[in-house]
């Protein structure tokens, strides 16, 4: 992802430098292909993005199956013995009360992200900015999510986001 974070950041120097020349075919067609281009990584990175999220779910869903799994396996690598599962303890579930509300539940389940998280989910539109986002009332979050429209020409966001920051 950093890698195609770089080549996108070229690109928009290079297309700088191309809009600074007339107006020909031969300059649309470069816009294009760099457009084209940057278009492409963003949404790569969208999907690599997708995927890390996946897999810390399953890891975050699984951990406890994990961890007995990794320690059976050490046992057995330090003893030499042949494996005999044990009973494996089951967690205990979180009791859901009358007083859970799909709020609550929805705010448990965001606690787990990090601001950065939180960034480059909305910054790669796949999370709404709206008043229930966590960081909506963050002016510095604005900011830097204005910033990463700006990187990705997403203009209609930037004026979105100003207007927000205005109201």
């Amino acid at each position: 992802m950093q890698k195609n974070l770089e080549i996108i950041h070229q690109n928009e120097r290079k297309v700088r430098e191309i809009l600074r020349e007339p107006v020909t075919n031969e300059r649309s067609e470069r816009l294009s292909e760099k457009y084209t281009k940057n278009k492409d990584m963003l949404q790569e990175n969208n999907e690599f993005i997708k995927l890390q999220l996946s897999i810390v779910r399953l890891l975050d869903k699984y951990k406890h199956s994990l961890d007995y799994s990794m320690t059976q396996s050490q046992e057995l690598k330090t003893e030499y013995k042949e494996f005999e599962p044990e009973k494996e303890e089951k967690r205990p579930e979180k009791p859901v009360s009358n007083s859970d509300t799909k709020e609550e539940l929805r705010n448990e389940y965001l606690a787990k992200f990090s601001r950065e998280d939180y960034l480059e989910l909305t910054a790669n539109e796949m999370m709404p900015f709206d008043e229930h986002h966590p960081y909506f009332h963050d002016e510095a979050f604005v900011d830097e999510l204005i910033e990463r429209f700006i990187a990705t020409e997403n203009y209609e966001m930037c004026a979105h986001l100003q207007s927000l920051k205005e109201d």
